[in-house]
């Protein structure tokens, strides 16, 4: 009898430091994972804890991904905020290209790209933005697309956006 092996990714949300959170453990949570959502400071984080994340991220062997949000500081990326698809092309690009950037100063490459937030929840309900974060994430070619299930996606949309992620995990 043939044994199948499955792999289990423990991914996190990290490096959100702000006022409404701490990232004191984010080097514990770097021990047990295996990616890392690295917040590219439009929500929270900044320069200095993407260093921190990546760095320990490497040391740990622990995949690095690019965790972009509305520019909501705020209200910690959670308002809602309805853009073009080329300005939401443009946000997520730039907060990606900030994390590569660091990321390639460790020797590391983001692998994936995970929304926070209202963007994420807003991907849940609407088909068209999910469909351009992911074809975003096909031109970034950073590897894969994270959505947070959406119970709220028709069966349609659904098999639409699992088309989508399949063609990006290729």
């Amino acid at each position: 009898s043939t044994i199948e092996t499955m792999e289990i990714n423990i991914n996190c949300d990290l490096g959100e430091k702000s006022k409404h959170h701490s990232n004191k453990y984010d080097p514990d949570l770097l021990e047990i994972v295996n990616s890392a959502n690295v917040a590219c400071g439009y929500h929270a984080g900044d320069v200095s804890t993407m260093h921190d994340v990546v760095q320990i991220s490497k040391k740990n062997g622990v995949s690095i991904g690019a965790h972009p949000s509305f520019n909501d500081p705020k209200n910690f990326g959670r308002e809602r905020i309805y853009l073009t698809s080329y300005e939401v092309k443009k946000l997520i690009y730039d907060q990606y290209d900030i994390l590569q950037k660091i990321s390639i100063q460790h020797g590391q490459n983001v692998t994936h790209i995970k929304p926070h937030g209202a963007l994420n929840n807003m991907a849940c309900e609407d088909i068209e933005l999910a469909t351009t974060l992911a074809e975003f994430t096909i031109s970034s070619k950073s590897g894969s697309y994270l959505l947070e299930w959406c119970s709220d996606f028709s069966p349609k949309s659904q098999f639409i956006l699992i088309s989508i992620v399949l063609i990006v995990e290729v």
